[in-house]
Formats: C-alpha cells, structure tokens, sequence
C-alpha cells in the first residue's frame, strides 16, 4: 500500500520531511518567490536565500555540485512546487506535472538506447517480413540483422553517449573534439556504420576540419546521397545540455550535424528535433509547432513543409521507414508526439521495418522526454515504476545506473552552470567518457 500522506490537501505547512533533514516547507509567498525557476541552479540558489539552508554541495569556479538537479528534484518533490497552481500545498496533481526536466532528460537518453536495441535485430527488413518472421517485436533479442546479444545498442546510441561525454568535458559542444571521438570509435572497428558516416570519417581520418568534412562528403556523394539520419539519430543530449536557449541550440545542433551530414535538411533536421525536445522539457503542449516556429528563416522549404503536416496530416499507413533524413523524421514524430506510451511509441516505430533501429530510437527520445523515465511517478504518485517496460531495462546491456545517477543530472546543469564559469566535475566526465567507448557499457 501507498505510505499515508501527512497532509492535508489544500492546507499550507510551516515544516515537512526534506529528505533525511527537517526542512522547511514553503508557504504560498514562498512558492511565488520560486515557481518561475525552471533551471535547477536558480532554483536551489533561490532556495538558499528563502531558507537560510545551504547548497548540498556549493557549486565551485571550476566543478559543478554534481548534486544541483537531484537536490532540485527534492525541493520539487517535497514541497510540492508542481502542485500548487492554485495557490495550495498538496493538491492533487495530474501525471505531466510530476514529470521534472531531470526525469525527462533521463528519458530522453534511455528512450534513445531501448529504441535502437528494440530495432537492432529487424533492421532493414520490412515490416511483413518482420511480422512474418518475428510476429510484433515488443522484447529485446539477439542475432538478427548484426547478430549481436539481446539488448545491444548500435551507433545510434553509441554516438549519442559520445556526444553527452563530450559536452561534459567541455561544458559545451566542441566540434573538433567530436571529430576526434567519432574516429576513435570508428577505428574501434564498430559493427553498424552508416555509408555517409563513414565517408565523412575517412575526410576527417586524412585532415580535413571538422567544420568541412561533412561538406566534402556532401560534395562527392551528392545530395541523393548525402542526406541520410546518421546525424539526427545521435543529436538529442545536446537538448539537454541546451533546453533554454534556442539560439544556441540551434548552432551547436547544426554544428554536430555537419561534422558528417552537412546537408541542410540534415543540419536543420537535427535543429527541429532538439527543438522539440527542449520545448517537451519546458512543458509545451504543442512541441513541433514551437519548434517550427523558432526554427531559422535559412531552413529548407522542404523540411518544413513535411515536417508541418505531423501529425494531423499524417496517415500512419503513408509514413516511410527509410534511412532519408526526413522520412526519419516525419515517422518518428509521429509516434513519438500521438503515442499513449513510450512503450507504445517505441513498438510502433520498430514494427514499421526499414531503419527500424534510428526510427525508433529517434521516437524513443521524443516519448521518453514527454513520458519521462517515470521513477517520480513511482515516488510519488505511486505509479509504475518505470516508463519503459522492465524486460528491456534489465536486459540493456547499457549502465543505466550511471546515466541516471550522475551522468544525465550532470549533463542537465552544465548548461545552466558553464555560462556561470561552473564546470563539471572531471571525475564525471571521465566516466562518461569511458562508458561512450563500451558502448553504454561499465
């Protein structure tokens, strides 16, 4: 059973459990002092100055506190701050409103890896041939396309984990240090390689800068060729690393993008989707369309104008599988954006055939960012304990512990701390460094 609340709803407190403290519960002057902090660091800060508490761990010149969003999601789970949109302490809450931005950056990176080990063993085939083979594939398993374990992640995830090691190091995206991580883990010998990927690589491997790589590919494959979603596929932590500012999202996405597909429905793609991420994060009933809005004037009518129709003028029997940059795109919003569930989404996305592992780990980001990873649910409102189905947790040969842990928390506040002059822990970043290079793996 539940524990018994202690509170009555809709009555305010003086005093309440804070973790293993007695801490303070705010008032209602309290909680209009704080509601409109969304960033955890002007959250906790405020917090401090209210309460006269300190700071967990105080966050240094040269290291972040490696526990600003944990402590930021106590402060909201304790005292209520998602609940008391009419003035109240306690009140009774809908599911979104218990989903924070922590829990959903946490989604966004798990949904990601279950939707790329979901559809690694039915990548490239059809979906009759799926169905007639597999029956719906709702369970990991192994062999398949690249006859790997059950619960493998490909380069979708593997690229991604890579770019969340990157952004830690640096605190911001670094592009000519991507480039060079992209060509350690290729001359790592990986079993899954997109074709424009690997022509970008090969540029890179004899000199060419990141900012000109993906252009020279461009050039010599031709743009039938070169606008694949072998960068839209691994670009969602740079939405976490950069909800707030659609600007600078914008740019880094374009610039993670052209390292190997500089194609603009490529660069702008990738732009869209973390656009729409970070609306998710920021409570946006209307994602694409506010990604769409903010999206630059220089973005190709193209992508737009298919992107425009998702979802209302989408037919599910019309959506494409293939590895086009924008038949990705349009599929994978698609269910990310109608699914009931992430779980549900995730299915759906695999179960179309074609790039089964890209399409749904792109739809994987977008569900797991309006879905969350679900453990606040758990905590609080007593649901499930996990968005995603427990069979693919356990059997994700990925350490989820660390990402959730310490990883994606960090990942969350370095945007909010870097332009404070606040780095991350090194410590961290080299653990995330050493989990790109197995995979996810510890």
């Amino acid at each position: 059973m539940p524990p018994e609340n202690p509170f009555t709803k809709g009555n305010n407190y003086d005093h309440a459990p804070y973790s293993d403290l007695d801490k303070p519960l705010p008032t209602e002057g309290h909680f209009y002092e704080l509601h409109p902090f969304k960033s955890d660091y002007e959250l906790v800060t405020r917090y401090t100055d209210l309460t006269g508490f300190d700071l967990l761990e105080t966050p240094s010149e040269h290291q972040s506190s490696r526990q600003l969003s944990l402590q930021a999601e106590r402060i909201r789970r304790t005292w209520g701050l998602e609940a008391t949109a009419d003035n109240t302490i306690g009140r009774d809450v809908d599911d979104q409103e218990l989903i924070t931005r922590l829990d959903r950056s946490i989604g966004i990176i798990l949904g990601l890896a279950c939707g790329d080990a979901l559809g690694r063993p039915v990548e490239f085939m059809s979906s009759s041939e799926i169905e007639a083979e597999h029956g719906t594939v709702t369970k990991f398993f192994g062999d398949g396309s690249h006859n790997q374990p059950a619960g493998t992640v490909t380069d979708d995830t593997n690229l991604a984990l890579y770019l969340v090691a990157n952004l830690l190091a640096h605190g911001e995206f670094n592009a000519a240090r991507y480039a060079e991580q992209l060509v350690e883990w290729f001359e790592s010998d990986p079993f899954d390689v997109g074709v424009t990927t690997i022509s970008s690589i090969t540029w890179l491997q004899n000199g060419v800068p990141a900012s000109e790589a993906g252009h020279k590919t461009l050039e010599s494959r031709g743009a039938n060729n070169a606008a694949g979603n072998g960068s839209v596929m691994r670009c969602a932590p740079l939405a976490i690393a950069y909800p707030d500012d659609q600007q600078m999202l914008q740019e880094m996405s374009r610039k993670s993008s052209e390292i190997t597909h500089a194609d603009p429905r490529c660069t702008h793609g990738c732009a869209v989707l973390n656009l729409t991420l970070a609306a998710i994060l920021n409570g946006s009933e209307e994602p694409l369309q506010v990604a769409l809005t903010a999206l630059s004037d220089d973005a190709p009518a193209e992508l737009v104008e298919r992107l425009e129709r998702v979802p209302d003028e989408v037919s599910e029997d019309d959506l494409e599988n293939s590895g086009f940059v924008l038949d990705t795109l349009e599929t994978a919003l698609y269910y990310g954006l109608t699914a009931d569930s992430a779980e549900d989404a995730i299915v759906s996305a695999v179960n179309n055939g074609g790039d089964a592992d890209t399409i749904g780990a792109v739809a994987g980001t977008i569900v797991g960012a309006r879905f969350g990873a679900g453990w606040r649910l758990y905590r609080v409102d007593h649901k499930p304990d996990s968005t995603f189905p427990a069979r693919w947790l356990n059997d994700l040969r990925m350490d989820i512990d660390s990402y959730e842990d310490y990883i994606i928390p960090d990942l969350l506040e370095a945007g909010q701390l870097t332009e404070r002059g606040i780095k991350t822990g090194s410590k961290i970043a080299r653990q995330s460094r050493k989990l790109a290079r197995n995979s996810g793996r510890a």
